[in-house]
């Protein structure tokens, strides 16, 4: 499986970086793309981070799933970034899974992607116009095409769902074992 990650200035590492992680420990292809136009992207803690691509150069039929990590990225660029927003639609139009975090929920619900639909995501980055029915109390909630994850600390679980998406139990058991180091 193909992935597409959204990187912008100010991610949240673990969101992004762990997520990255198993992904690849599952046999996924995971490609980070930069929304600006440089390929360095500094995460919400101060790392520099090299993306494999720049957004704009993503050809969108070349991925089976869309990750959007949170952090400041999602309020201070992705919100009223239209790439993004653009890729977004076209990934739940077309039935893709989109799995995001944190904030970056938020960017479905400004879409209006999870009118009817179950959700969590950073406390705060909720609002009743979304129309979902928010579960605050969930680490990582799969409604659809579409997985949520809570906040950083959900990371690991997020990654772990999203993998359960397309991998077989005992598949998915050795990613996670592998890294509990068992």
């Amino acid at each position: 499986m193909k992935a597409l990650m959204i990187l912008a200035d100010y991610f949240e590492d673990s969101e992004a970086l762990v997520t990255r992680d198993l992904l690849l420990r599952g046999g996924d292809f995971v490609t980070t793309a930069s929304v600006s136009d440089e390929l360095d992207v500094t995460s919400q803690s101060g790392l520099v981070v090299h993306a494999v691509t720049m957004l704009k150069y993503v050809k969108e039929e070349d991925y089976d799933y869309l990750v959007i990590p949170g952090g400041r990225a999602v309020k201070e660029i992705l919100t009223d970034n239209d790439v993004v927003l653009d890729l977004i639609s076209s990934f739940a139009k077309k039935g893709k899974l989109i799995a995001s975090i944190c904030a970056a929920p938020s960017l479905l619900g400004k879409l209006g992607l999870l009118h009817g639909k179950k959700y969590t995501c950073f406390p705060g980055f909720n609002s009743d116009n979304f129309g979902g029915i928010y579960l605050p109390q969930e680490l990582v909630v799969r409604d659809g095409n579409f997985i949520f994850g809570r906040a950083m600390y959900a990371s690991f679980e997020f990654a772990r769902e999203i993998l359960g998406d397309h991998l077989d139990e005992e598949k998915l058991n050795k990613v996670i074992k592998s890294a509990k180091g068992l």
